[in-house]
Protein backbone atom coordinates (compact mmCIF):
# COMPACT_ATOMS: atom_id res chain seq x y z
CA UNK A 1 0.00 0.00 0.00
CA UNK A 2 1.27 3.42 -0.89
CA UNK A 3 1.86 5.98 1.89
CA UNK A 4 2.54 9.28 -0.08
CA UNK A 5 0.80 12.17 0.92
CA UNK A 6 -1.20 12.31 -2.72
CA UNK A 7 -1.80 8.47 -2.43
CA UNK A 8 -3.40 8.95 1.42
CA UNK A 9 -5.41 12.20 0.19
CA UNK A 10 -6.56 10.09 -3.25
CA UNK A 11 -7.60 7.03 -0.79
CA UNK A 12 -9.51 9.56 1.80
CA UNK A 13 -11.13 11.62 -1.26
CA UNK A 14 -12.39 8.59 -3.13
CA UNK A 15 -14.42 7.21 0.44
CA UNK A 16 -15.98 10.22 -0.30
CA UNK A 17 -16.64 9.97 -3.31
CA UNK A 18 -16.31 6.99 -6.58
CA UNK A 19 -14.45 9.10 -8.78
CA UNK A 20 -10.84 8.63 -6.58
CA UNK A 21 -8.33 10.59 -8.58
CA UNK A 22 -10.92 13.02 -10.26
CA UNK A 23 -12.04 14.25 -7.09
CA UNK A 24 -8.56 15.26 -5.98
CA UNK A 25 -8.26 17.13 -9.55
CA UNK A 26 -11.52 18.63 -8.71
CA UNK A 27 -10.59 19.50 -5.42
CA UNK A 28 -7.01 21.39 -6.70
CA UNK A 29 -9.18 23.54 -9.27
CA UNK A 30 -11.80 24.97 -6.95
CA UNK A 31 -8.82 25.51 -4.39
CA UNK A 32 -7.36 27.24 -7.93
CA UNK A 33 -10.53 29.61 -8.35
CA UNK A 34 -11.56 30.02 -4.63
CA UNK A 35 -8.10 31.52 -3.25
CA UNK A 36 -7.37 34.19 -5.94
CA UNK A 37 -11.53 34.96 -5.56
CA UNK A 38 -11.07 35.02 -1.53
CA UNK A 39 -7.56 37.15 -1.62
CA UNK A 40 -8.87 40.01 -4.45
CA UNK A 41 -11.80 40.46 -2.53
CA UNK A 42 -9.82 41.32 0.88
CA UNK A 43 -7.68 43.39 -1.21
CA UNK A 44 -10.55 45.33 -2.40
CA UNK A 45 -11.89 45.52 1.15
CA UNK A 46 -9.04 46.76 2.46
CA UNK A 47 -8.00 49.18 -0.76
CA UNK A 48 -11.50 50.70 0.38
CA UNK A 49 -11.10 50.92 4.33
CA UNK A 50 -8.03 52.78 3.59
CA UNK A 51 -9.14 54.89 0.65
CA UNK A 52 -11.75 56.48 3.43
CA UNK A 53 -14.79 58.00 2.71
CA UNK A 54 -15.20 59.87 -0.79
CA UNK A 55 -15.44 63.77 -0.39
CA UNK A 56 -18.94 65.50 -0.99
CA UNK A 57 -19.63 67.00 -4.05
CA UNK A 58 -19.44 70.70 -4.28
CA UNK A 59 -22.64 72.89 -3.90
CA UNK A 60 -23.92 74.30 -7.32
CA UNK A 61 -22.41 77.91 -7.21
CA UNK A 62 -25.78 79.17 -9.40
CA UNK A 63 -29.25 78.55 -7.51
CA UNK A 64 -32.61 79.05 -7.54
CA UNK A 65 -34.13 81.93 -9.56
CA UNK A 66 -29.95 82.73 -11.08
CA UNK A 67 -30.30 79.28 -12.63
CA UNK A 68 -33.03 79.50 -13.91
CA UNK A 69 -32.27 82.98 -15.72
CA UNK A 70 -29.01 81.09 -16.81
CA UNK A 71 -30.83 78.12 -18.51
CA UNK A 72 -33.52 80.84 -19.90
CA UNK A 73 -30.32 82.13 -21.34
CA UNK A 74 -28.48 79.30 -22.39
CA UNK A 75 -32.36 78.08 -24.02
CA UNK A 76 -32.49 81.04 -26.27
CA UNK A 77 -35.82 82.67 -24.31
CA UNK A 78 -33.91 85.45 -23.27
CA UNK A 79 -31.08 87.50 -24.64
CA UNK A 80 -28.01 88.86 -23.07
CA UNK A 81 -29.35 91.89 -22.14
CA UNK A 82 -32.41 90.59 -20.76
CA UNK A 83 -30.35 88.60 -18.89
CA UNK A 84 -27.81 90.96 -17.12
CA UNK A 85 -31.05 93.06 -16.46
CA UNK A 86 -32.81 90.90 -14.68
CA UNK A 87 -29.87 89.47 -12.78
CA UNK A 88 -29.12 92.79 -11.45
CA UNK A 89 -32.39 93.38 -10.13
CA UNK A 90 -32.50 89.95 -8.52
CA UNK A 91 -30.65 91.04 -5.29
CA UNK A 92 -32.63 93.97 -4.95
CA UNK A 93 -35.58 91.35 -4.75
CA UNK A 94 -34.26 88.96 -2.73
CA UNK A 95 -33.73 91.19 0.38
Amino acid sequence: MDRTPVALVSSVLAAYNDHGAVCMVDAVLAFAILLPTVLLTIGLLIAGMQRGPSEPAPADPIRGPERMLAERLAGGEIDIEEYERRLHVLPAAQR
